[in-house]
């Protein structure tokens, strides 16, 4: 196969891969294959990789391959951090998820707003595996600034995520009780 011709497939399996989310963020008419596909040099048969590996997580689970959005615990929401958290305060963006060719992710949408942590509020982050560690409230604050800043600071197991989504859940007087940070948001 000439590269030209390599050039043409690949292009129309991209624009194949983008038609199959509707507008506006919408869900696909269905599934995407179980493994991916990779060019490979001219006159080479192309390579297939394994399906990405389940994840341990459960509520705040990495976006599906077709676009399906992570489940939330029954209340909670998403919000992306626009600053370091400081003092039991949070500035952050109310979010929502949009479908990508790379399976989706949570977006910004609206106005920020603040949020103050409740005295007793648990966090968790996502380790390189998927696994979620609880930490300290501290911690967290510490991890979205650093992400924030580039993600140079963060240690492993621990990383940042391209679009850095965490799942809320707040009392009746709109204080976070609960964070996690979400895998690939």
């Amino acid at each position: 196969m000439t590269a030209r011709r390599m050039m043409a497939v690949l292009g129309a399996v991209s624009v194949l891969g983008l038609a199959a989310c509707e507008p506006g963020g919408g869900h696909p008419a269905g599934p995407a294959a179980a493994g991916t596909v990779t060019a490979s040099a001219p006159g080479s048969a192309p390579s297939r990789t394994a399906p990405a590996p389940e994840k341990t997580q459960t509520a705040g689970d990495a976006p599906g391959m077709d676009c399906t959005p992570p489940a939330l615990a029954e209340g909670d929401h998403v919000v992306i951090p626009t600053a370091r958290p400081t003092q039991g305060i949070m500035f952050a963006w109310p979010a929502s998820f949009r479908c990508d060719p790379g399976g989706g992710h949570y977006k910004e949408n609206g106005r920020k707003l603040t949020y103050l942590f409740a005295p007793d509020a648990k966090a968790q982050l996502v380790t390189d595996t998927g696994e979620y560690r609880s930490v300290l409230i501290g911690d967290l604050w510490t991890h979205i600034g650093d992400c924030l800043d580039g993600g140079a600071n963060v240690q492993p197991p621990l990383s940042c995520s391209t679009y850095p989504g965490y799942e809320i859940a707040v009392n009746t007087k709109g204080e976070i009780t609960a964070i996690k940070e979400l895998w690939h948001s």
